[in-house]
């Protein structure tokens, strides 16, 4: 059940090109006592396993923030979207 007394939000963003851009919402977040879920891809312009990256990372997961995988069907379906489209259901 939802409180009465508060507004509830629902914030998300997908880090698909600029993590740094990512680190730097995320600081101002937490200034402001937001936590939200950040979206990661495991194939882009960054790479997750970076030290400052993952490092980024464990300081989310340890302030309450939310790190969801970047869904990436097309990817892996070379760009047909019929086939993205059956290995959705299939997950």
């Amino acid at each position: 059940m939802l409180p009465d007394d508060k507004v509830i939000v629902i914030l998300r963003h997908d880090v698909d090109f600029s993590i740094n851009s990512a680190k730097t919402m995320s600081k101002i977040e937490y200034e402001y006592g937001i936590r939200s879920t950040y979206y990661i891809r495991t194939r882009g312009p960054y790479n997750i396993l970076e030290k400052s990256n993952s490092e980024w990372l464990r300081w989310l997961y340890a302030n309450n923030f939310e790190i969801g995988l970047h869904y990436e069907t097309l990817f892996f379906a070379d760009y047909n979207f019929s086939v993205a489209e059956d290995l959705l259901i299939k997950m």
